[in-house]
């Protein structure tokens, strides 16, 4: 809404709107869980969040425990956003970063949100949608490579 405020943006793993049946679903479910059946709801979110090879590599009880503060009303926002008019007003330089393991949100719509960001500038990873777990080093470089790049025309 005041895009004057943003000097430059990075978006990861995100979407535009919720137009995806499986997405939906998957929410959905977490939250139902979340409502129903506590031990389910932790469980559910690394089951989403993490590629397997991270799963299998941490361990099951590593990843077992309570799911972050918020996750349900991060759930019930991930439910009713839609920025899809919002995009077109983005003036700051953006990075979109998809993650190529992504079972919470497939990289499809990673994708899509960078096709729909004017100017956008576009990047993978091998990793699930918890990327600042599974790749910490690549997704920082990443970030810092992007928010510290002079802007172009400068010197």
């Amino acid at each position: 809404m005041r895009p004057e405020l943003v000097r430059r943006l990075v978006l990861i793993a995100g979407w535009t709107h919720l137009a995806d049946d499986r997405l939906e679903l998957g929410l959905r479910t977490w939250a139902r869980l979340a409502r129903t059946d506590p031990e389910s709801f932790a469980a559910y979110g690394p089951l989403v969040g993490f590629s397997p090879e991270f799963v299998r590599e941490a361990g099951v009880a590593a990843l077992m425990g309570e799911p972050p503060r918020g996750t349900l009303r991060q759930i019930e926002l991930d439910l009713r956003v839609d920025v899809r008019d919002l995009l077109p007003k983005i003036t700051a330089p953006t990075l979109v970063i998809g993650n190529t393991r992504d079972y919470l949100v497939p990289v499809e719509h990673a994708r899509a949100l960078h096709a729909a960001t004017p100017g956008s500038e576009y990047a993978e990873l091998d990793s699930g949608h918890v990327v600042l777990h599974e790749r910490p080093a690549e997704i920082t470089a990443l970030i810092r490579e992007f928010v510290t790049r002079e802007p172009l025309g400068e010197s």
